[in-house]
């Protein structure tokens, strides 16, 4: 049985390259799946699982530096509360620039 779940801000699809940076550890590859204005899912984690809690910062080629909380985590992904909501125009900038990544990287293959 599916649960239908409400949230309070529209997610997007990303699928970007991120580095991701907990304290006291080495900075390390993730991949950004999704991102909204509250918060972002993350996977690639591997082996380096994270704590509910925990503080970290995502790296991105499209952003500043976005700093969060995580949520939850599971074997090789987690959801992130982002500290700070993102502006409406940071975001959509921030999908476009994606997206278009995306595009540009399924022309060359």
């Amino acid at each position: 049985m599916s649960v239908l779940r409400i949230r309070s801000c529209r997610r997007y699809a990303v699928r970007s390259e991120a580095k991701l940076k907990a304290k006291g550890q080495r900075a390390r590859r993730c991949l950004l799946i999704e991102l909204s204005q509250m918060g972002a899912r993350i996977s690639g984690l591997g082996k380096h699982s994270l704590s509910e809690g925990e503080e970290i910062s995502l790296e991105t080629a499209h952003a500043r530096p976005i700093k969060a909380i995580v949520s939850w985590s599971d074997e090789n992904r987690a959801g992130l509360r982002l500290t700070q909501p993102l502006h409406l125009n940071e975001l959509s900038d921030f999908v476009a620039s994606a997206r278009k990544a995306i595009a540009d990287q399924a022309q060359v293959a």
